[in-house]
């Protein structure tokens, strides 16, 4: 008698904070702005943003992190304790942590066939560059913000996983406008 093999039952895979999708970002959230708020709302929330610059680096270096990996369709995938060790670490770390959390990176909230996209991606630029706008160069340079995003900022983009290279990709480029910016400015 021929043994009859049994196919395991599918995985079904999440896809975290896509638009419409029932894992969107929660109303209010810095990233439910992002995807979904105007250009007003995206103002306040990258002066709150810089305010938190200047009096917690910490918390707002994790926060900007964080945006970045939700973006990418990765929540929670940076927590404080990553920005103690090495970028690299937890980069090459991050595929094991998605099939472990049974997430699809393939479809992201900023994936360039959603048609909302575009304007999110907008206002990722807008977010970052007026946060960083909204700071005074001297202090924005000695506050170590630009040295602890940069770090991270250099080494994302070496990420196995599409979302985090092109989510990173965006936020490096528009921390470098900024950064333009704020040059011109001293």
């Amino acid at each position: 008698m021929a043994a009859v093999a049994q196919a395991e039952p599918e995985q079904v895979l999440e896809v975290a904070e896509a638009p419409g999708s029932s894992h969107a970002p929660t109303k209010g959230t810095l990233a439910h702005e992002i995807l979904y708020g105007n250009s007003k709302d995206v103002k306040l929330r990258a002066q709150d943003w810089a305010y938190l610059c200047s009096q917690d680096l910490t918390a707002a270096l994790l926060e900007i992190l964080d945006l970045i990996f939700r973006l990418a369709g990765l929540p929670q995938a940076v927590v404080a304790d990553h920005l103690e060790e090495d970028p690299a670490k937890m980069v090459i770390q991050l595929p094991q942590w998605v099939k472990s959390n049974n997430l699809d990176p393939s479809i992201y909230p900023l994936l360039p066939s959603i048609s909302q996209s575009k304007r999110s991606v907008s206002n990722l630029e807008k977010f970052i560059s007026q946060g960083i706008g909204e700071q005074n160069g001297a202090a924005l340079l000695e506050s170590q913000l630009v040295a602890s995003l940069t770090r991270w900022l250099l080494i994302l983009p070496n990420a196995q996983i599409r979302s985090v290279r092109h989510v990173a990709t965006v936020a490096a480029l528009a921390v470098a406008e900024a950064l333009g910016y704020q040059v011109e400015a001293l």
